[in-house]
């Protein structure tokens, strides 16, 4: 996804644009827990066991010189609630919203997305922009006031500093005969970006594909050294040299330009599972080894079942290793995508691509259950085990929504009851987007969610995820669906048939 990364003063607000957030590989430091299952040969010396690993977020204290200090526990974040539609505020803004923005872009403001909410309960305005620059923050605050937002309806007006950034977060690797809706996608050699299919369709003349954004299949390279070669692993280039050019944005895929391969998992998540492996594999070598030496020491043979125990762990993570190597992650050829363009009749951006899926794959349209802990609001209808997808709809104001992506699977949302002025510098141009606040204040979406499909709640397709805000309390946007089909069929000439199991 394209994400914004806000900072005031010294504290670090955190929004990023959902194309992105490139990330540094520490696959042992912040590597996600792989699950292994060994034989139990009766009762275990705890110091025999192999040690979890932890990531960086959940390192609590701080060793220095020898001394122990608790961490403090961080100020909780901003929590945005969606405001209603017919609210006074509500209606104040879909008045203004234009001229608010052309007002800040005459003043010479490189803002990069307006935003009305609840801020704690209080109705707020967000005005996040990319560097101060010759203006005066209480001047334009003071102008917004007189001419547009009384302080009588808008409570408050809150000010970010925002850098754009691109790239992707990890999520969860996936090896598997059937991918479903949700699953993590990227280009063949490309470790320095990946994000979500939302879903799967097929063509009127047979052909099957997979649907994400454009920006996933044609990554911008934020860095000249973007994690492009990972130690002990070959990396095979899928894509043309053009990707590799640093803070290009790209234009709509061209046939003629050369072909990109789209894998599943992406080269990121691939990577860092072949870490996890080595590392596990390295742990209970060396745990086997303590063992032995402890029991040396003591003069006694090493208990059977202990020595199996460990042995039981290294064969098989040998053995996840070697087909994890083995796996073919081919998964398409990319063949059209929107590029970065704005729909002049709602004013909202069109970001897809469109890949073929590979023959060798298989792949449904069907949305996994979520369990009861996670399900938010009334959304009984994901106890099942899965759910088909039922159609398309419009997105409605101040609805309930759902949506299944790479980084952070399963989670819920409602949809703001206005749009928000977003000013990104491939769209090259003004828009207005639809805006998702996450639910009861979590996170809607996370960097590497791009390309997300979102549902309402008989479980129509409504719009895809195409960026989002992380530290403003997870606000994300997402294009209508109707959109993005009408704008496929326009581009390519592909008529879709409607959404069916596959």
């Amino acid at each position: 996804m394209r994400r914004i990364t806000y900072t005031t003063g010294s504290t670090d607000i955190g929004r990023r644009l959902h194309s992105s957030h490139s990330r540094s590989s520490q696959a042992q430091t912040n590597a996600r827990s792989t699950s292994f299952k060994a034989s139990d040969g009766g009762n275990d010396d705890r110091e025999d066991h192999v040690q979890p690993f932890h990531s960086r977020e959940a390192a609590r204290v701080v060793l220095d010189s020898g001394s122990y200090q608790s961490r403090p526990e961080p100020e909780p974040r901003r929590r945005w609630e969606p405001i209603r539609s017919a609210s006074p505020a509500a209606v104040i803004w879909n008045e203004h919203l234009d001229s608010t923005m052309r007002y800040l872009t005459r003043k010479g403001i490189k803002w990069t997305a307006l935003h009305l909410g609840l801020l704690n309960q209080k109705v707020t305005i967000a005005v996040l922009y990319e560097d101060s620059g010759p203006w005066d923050r209480e001047v334009v605050e003071r102008e917004l006031r007189y001419f547009y937002f009384p302080h009588q309806i808008f409570t408050d007006m809150v000010f970010s500093q925002a850098r754009v950034n691109k790239g992707a977060a990890l999520g969860a690797s996936e090896y598997s005969d059937r991918q479903s809706c949700g699953a993590g996608v990227g280009v063949r050699g490309v470790s320095w970006s990946a994000g979500t299919v939302g879903g799967y369709f097929e063509s009127e003349t047979g052909e099957l594909y997979g649907l994400t954004c454009h920006h996933v299949l044609l990554p911008t390279k934020t860095h000249p050294n973007s994690n492009d070669d990972r130690s002990g692993f070959s990396v095979t280039k899928g894509y043309p040299e053009y990707l590799d050019t640093v803070g290009l944005h790209h234009s709509a895929f061209k046939p003629e330009d050369g072909a990109i391969e789209v894998v599943q998992p992406p080269c990121v998540d691939h990577f860092d599972t072949l870490l996890e492996l080595q590392a596990l594999i390295k742990n209970a070598e060396e745990g086997l080894r303590t063992l032995k030496a402890k029991y040396e020491v003591l003069g006694i043979p090493v208990p059977k079942n202990k020595a199996e125990s460990w042995q039981a762990i290294i064969k098989d993570s040998y053995r996840q290793l070697a087909a994890t190597q083995l796996y073919n992650r081919t998964f398409g050829t990319v063949i059209s995508s929107s590029g970065y363009k704005i729909n002049l009749e709602t004013k909202g951006s069109i970001d897809w691509g469109l890949f073929e899926i590979s023959r060798s794959r298989s792949v449904w349209n069907m949305i996994p259950g979520v369990d009861a802990e996670r399900r938010r609001g009334s959304w009984d209808g994901l106890s099942r085990s899965r759910i088909a997808f039922n159609g398309i709809a419009d997105p409605m104001e101040n609805e309930s929504v759902f949506k299944i992506g790479r980084k952070t699977g399963p989670t819920f949302g409602i949809i703001n009851g206005v749009r928000d002025g977003v000013n990104l510098k491939e769209n090259l141009g003004e828009t207005k987007e639809w805006c998702v606040v996450g639910t009861n204040g979590t996170d809607f979406s996370a960097a590497g969610d791009s390309g997300s499909l979102v549902f309402n709640q008989k479980f129509q397709v409504i719009g895809i995820v195409t960026a989002g805000c992380d530290s403003m309390r997870g606000l994300t946007y997402m294009t209508p669906i109707k959109l993005v089909l009408h704008d496929i069929l326009k581009t390519t000439g592909i008529k879709i048939k409607f959404w069916d199991n596959l």
